[in-house]
């Protein structure tokens, strides 16, 4: 079985023969791009950088995987909100808009200009050159997560009261883009598509259902590739919503009550996650083998960090999770 097959059967709830062997979420870090010589800002507003990086982080540390892009402004900024980049291991921070600008939003052709063309083009020079028994996972921002990033937060809340048909129709607009955007980017030869739902983790139930879960829903149905749905902390509570969107499998991070995640997803997504990344970040070998092996007694089918990996983990602490992980499948019958 090859790690593309494993992992598309896993997602499909088929059979597999052990646990892949994947990082679905941001996994470029200082060492990788020492080794490399392949860097950020380059790597995050370039399409052949960023196809050179995302490779270089799976050969580095023997993934069964590839994944890209390596930050969640990508449509911020192709919409218009400035961004600003930093060195080697800062993200790019995009400044949203506020209610008396939020009019000036862009809605461009995601094929045609700014980095969700660039990312659309590395898909495009990944799937040719990569290895195609490896499964190429691309990012991307839900509607609900877009908006966030687009939109002043502060202006966000007070609209879900105060003018929630406004926020509604702003959804509507971002749907509509990034349906457009995830087709072009499985056009391009991706494999799964990860949708990035991580600013939910505020929401109650009752506001993701209304404002998260439709839109979600309706780009996972308009494009026919496995997906994964991620958010950030700790989504216990809104488990049963986000198996409702369609998603085959959940990224979630180590906050999670596992029992409870399954018996609400009903068995029918993969669970993923589990490593806490800042034990990743801050932790000894030895406190990453410790969190590894404790993450295996939890209820999940491919253990993953559950957020994003932080550009300056040491890269010992990557393999040593992952070795770990290697450990598994010598020990149990999958």
């Amino acid at each position: 079985m090859t790690p593309k097959e494993r992992l598309l059967k896993l997602l499909h709830r088929e059979k597999v023969d052990r646990q892949p062997l994947i990082v679905p979420t941001q996994n470029a870090t200082t060492s990788v791009m020492e080794k490399s010589r392949v860097f950020w800002p380059d790597a995050l507003q370039k399409a052949i950088p960023m196809a050179e990086l995302a490779m270089a982080c799976q050969s580095v540390y023997g993934l069964e995987s590839i994944r890209l892009p390596f930050d969640i402004n990508v449509e911020a900024e192709t919409m218009g909100c400035e961004t600003r980049y930093g060195t080697h291991s800062d993200p790019p921070v995009s400044t949203p808009k506020n209610r008396s600008t939020v009019s000036s939003l862009i809605f461009p052709d995601p094929k045609a200009t700014g980095r969700m063309a660039q990312v659309i083009d590395a898909v495009s020079f990944v799937s040719e050159k990569k290895d195609p028994a490896l499964p190429l996972i691309v990012a991307l921002g839900s509607p609900f997560e877009v908006l966030c990033t687009v939109y002043s937060f502060e202006d966000l809340r007070s609209d879900m009261k105060s003018d929630p048909k406004a926020l509604e129709q702003l959804l509507e607009k971002i749907l509509e883009l990034t349906i457009d955007y995830a087709n072009a980017i499985k056009i391009a030869g991706a494999d799964v598509i990860m949708v990035v739902d991580g600013t939910s983790q505020t929401l109650i139930p009752k506001q993701f259902k209304r404002f998260s879960t439709p839109y979600t829903k309706s780009l996972i149905s308009s494009f026919n590739l496995p997906s994964i749905l991620h958010i950030c902390g700790n989504p216990t509570r809104l488990v049963s919503e986000m198996v409702a969107t369609g998603a085959n499998g959940l990224s979630l991070d180590w906050q999670v009550n596992f029992t409870k995640a399954r018996k609400d997803s009903n068995n029918k997504v993969a669970l993923i996650g589990g490593i806490n990344v800042l034990d990743l970040l801050e932790g000894s070998q030895a406190d990453v083998l410790e969190i590894t092996n404790n993450a295996k007694n939890l209820d999940l089918d491919i253990i993953a960090p559950g957020c994003g990996i932080m550009p300056t983990t040491p890269l010992e602490n990557i393999l040593t999770y992952l070795k770990a992980v290697k450990e598994r499948w010598r020990s149990e019958n999958f």
